[in-house]
């Protein structure tokens, strides 16, 4: 038959008390403040994963807007860079018309006293000549007074 044995049901009792009493104190309570602590550091990590995340992208929208800023800039320069070599060519080639006339107009100058001395020279030697002809034609010297009036009048009948 069976029969019931309240010392055992009281002993097992207890030692399922002192069992659990244990189990609690030994690895439920260091297992529980375990899980609390790892539960904490995931979280932490979680938290500054996010906040690494935000601060990457200002970051990275910052950097966006430093190299676009810096573009416009490369680009502004550029334009400046252009427009002042297109002043300077025109300055270069406004100088080089104005060299390039003025050296037409002091040639055009020296051509013209060259002309002219060569005018006189020729009017000159064509006095003389005509004297010499004159000499020899007339077989007379003249003096220099005469010889003036000679290529004076000669000048008024070429003219």
């Amino acid at each position: 038959m069976i029969s019931i044995n309240i010392y055992e049901i009281v002993m097992q009792i207890v030692n399922f008390m002192i069992l659990l009493y244990l189990l609690k104190r030994f690895l439920f309570t260091p297992l529980i403040s375990f899980l609390d602590k790892r539960e904490e550091t995931i979280g932490s990590a979680i938290s500054s994963a996010e906040d690494n995340k935000v601060k990457a992208a200002e970051l990275l929208e910052k950097q966006e807007k430093l190299l676009k800023d810096a573009r416009l800039e490369a680009r502004d320069l550029r334009q400046k860079a252009e427009e002042a070599g297109k002043k300077e060519r025109e300055q270069v080639l406004n100088q080089a018309k104005k060299e390039a006339s003025q050296l037409i107009e002091s040639a055009r100058n020296d051509l013209a006293q060259d002309v002219e001395r060569a005018k006189k020279e020729l009017v000159n030697f064509t006095g003389d000549l005509s004297i010499k002809i004159t000499k020899n034609i007339v077989k007379t010297d003249l003096s220099d007074s005469q010889h003036q009036q000679v290529v004076k009048s000669y000048l008024e009948v070429g003219a």
